[in-house]
């Protein structure tokens, strides 16, 4: 059996880059009898990129088996990326910079993960429907793949989980392609499409954490003069390029309908401001003619 294991080894790359660096350091020091120079902000934002990969939250490990070799070598050669920027996207950013920025990053990624889902789950069904159309028995995965991922965040298991099927719907394409249903042309563009959606997952999540990265550092230099609303509309331009979902147009058409929303109310409350004074004029009106009428009975009464 082929195991795998993925696991988080930035931080001893990081760990060898700082011991190289502390060498040249203490050389300079020893051959100048000064001291070295602080690093500059480009070190500082590569160390900062570094200390992403840096997981300091509660993990689940689980044990992952693919059976589609060319599934198994796309998701475990990415996910220690997509791990690290899981966490960083879903949980140390959420919880620590928050904001509008944040929540489109968030939105990008849980849209593209349920719309990926469901996707999985229809094709599944529908190759299980063909097979059971022609009278196929679906066949069985050989020698899997396993590999133990580390879990931080509920997106993780929605990955997990999106892969199975992807998995699960190669098993049925092949049986199918076995028994001479579908032709090597399908059958190919069938393992390129599962493939691809880890692919352009890990790309987006990628992106999106690196964006994330500089609008965390924006925030700590006050110098730096960029807004909330240009990282967003830039974060919602990654989405956009890498997976096609339109987060812009969703949130202008949610932002119009709360503003449309807002105007009916206003609406609402000035008719009703208006109905009440003419209530009132009326009432004004009818106690004016009570007077007028009862003015001349009274009259009457006197001269009597």
């Amino acid at each position: 059996m082929d195991m795998q294991t993925a696991t988080a080894v930035a931080p001893e790359r990081a760990t060898k880059s700082n011991g190289a660096a502390g060498a040249a350091v203490a050389k300079a020091t020893k051959s100048n009898g000064k001291t070295a120079p602080r690093a500059n902000t480009t070190d500082a934002r590569r160390i900062g990129q570094q200390e992403a990969f840096k997981v300091r939250a509660t993990v689940k490990e689980k044990t992952m088996k693919i059976g589609d070799r060319r599934l198994a070598r796309m998701f475990f050669d990415k996910w220690r990326g997509m791990h690290h920027s899981l966490h960083y996207l879903t949980d140390f950013a959420r919880t620590q910079l928050k904001g509008r920025v944040v929540r489109a990053a968030n939105r990008g990624v849980n849209l593209y993960l349920q719309e990926k889902l469901d996707e999985a789950r229809n094709m599944l069904q529908t190759a299980t429907d063909l097979a059971d159309k022609h009278g196929i028995d679906i066949g069985t995965h050989g020698d899997l793949t396993e590999g133990k991922v580390e879990i931080t965040c509920p997106a993780e298991s929605d990955v997990m989980e999106m892969v199975r099927l992807l998995d699960d719907y190669v098993l049925v394409v092949d049986s199918l392609w076995m028994e001479r249903v579908l032709d090597d042309k399908r059958r190919d563009a069938a393992h390129a499409e599962v493939c691809d959606v880890v692919l352009t997952l890990s790309r987006l999540l990628t992106r999106l954490r690196r964006k994330m990265i500089d609008y965390r550092h924006a925030k700590l230099n006050p110098k730096l003069t960029k807004g909330d609303t240009e990282y967003e509309r830039e974060l919602e331009n990654i989405v956009l390029d890498i997976t096609g979902i339109d987060l812009r147009r969703m949130r202008e058409a949610e932002e119009g309908k709360k503003k449309g929303n807002g105007a009916d109310k206003a609406n609402g409350a000035e008719k009703a401001k208006k109905g009440n004074g003419v209530d009132e004029a009326a009432a004004a009106q009818l106690a004016a003619l009570a007077a007028a009428a009862k003015a001349p009975a009274e009259a009457a009464v006197a001269l009597q």
